[in-house]
């Protein structure tokens, strides 16, 4: 508890409200977000190590200064701003019942679930907060990875809890149907001889089709499958 005290200090003195901290240069990183990550991703340690007066402070930053409208205006990760900023947001609420936590993910992940509009109807990899526009980052040579469109059914499901529409579940959910749909037929390795399966690192957003056969349950798969 106390080296997580003597962290968020840190963090509260030399960084506070912006995504990343660099404890050795003492001074914020560069934004990737734009959504104070760290802030709203420390919410349950902080709810669980009974840290109010640390939790108090973060909620009221969060209540006037987290706003869909101050993320960078370029495209950033789908897959780590729902994990982080729309679980952490998600997750907080849930612990405290606070108001300003569900009206927060609300924001984010009504601007997230604009991801999901690619032709598959899987989630691209990046979106602009701003426009809702979509893309993959050049490296996966236009596919997106498992782990990113397979790992955000949690918290999409939790917000169609929390704010009763139903469609944030229904395209998150999908994701699943149409990786089942895609993967018929598939042989080894995808197919083990013992009837199970296995789902390639990499899929095209625009056919859906799966893409190769490399499988990991390391980086770019291995949330998919826990």
């Amino acid at each position: 508890k106390e080296a997580f005290r003597h962290s968020w200090s840190a963090y509260r003195e030399f960084a506070w409200g912006r995504d990343e901290f660099q404890p050795l240069g003492r001074k914020a990183k560069s934004d990737w977000i734009g959504l104070g990550l760290t802030t709203v991703d420390a919410l349950s340690t902080l709810h669980i190590m009974g840290l109010k007066a640390e939790l108090a402070e973060a909620r009221d930053w969060i209540a006037t200064n987290l706003s869909v409208k101050k993320a960078l205006s370029k495209p950033v990760s789908f897959f780590e701003t729902v994990i982080r900023c729309l679980g952490g947001l998600l997750s907080a609420w849930e612990l405290t019942g606070d108001a300003v936590f569900k009206e927060k993910a609300a924001e984010v992940g009504a601007a997230l679930s604009k991801a999901f509009a690619s032709p598959s109807g899987l989630p691209y990899a990046q979106v602009n907060l701003h426009t809702g526009a979509g893309s993959v980052a050049t490296w996966t040579k236009g596919n997106v990875l498992l782990a990113e469109v397979g790992t955000v059914q949690l918290e999409f499901g939790k917000l169609a809890q929390a704010t009763g529409d139903a469609s944030y579940w229904t395209k998150a959910a999908a994701v699943f149907d149409h990786l089942d749909a895609k993967h018929v037929g598939k042989p080894a390795p995808l197919t083990t001889p013992g009837g199970g399966r296995l789902w390639p690192l990499y899929i095209s957003p625009s056919t859906g089709e799966l893409t190769g056969q490399s499988v990991s349950f390391g980086a770019m798969g291995d949330s998919y499958y826990e």
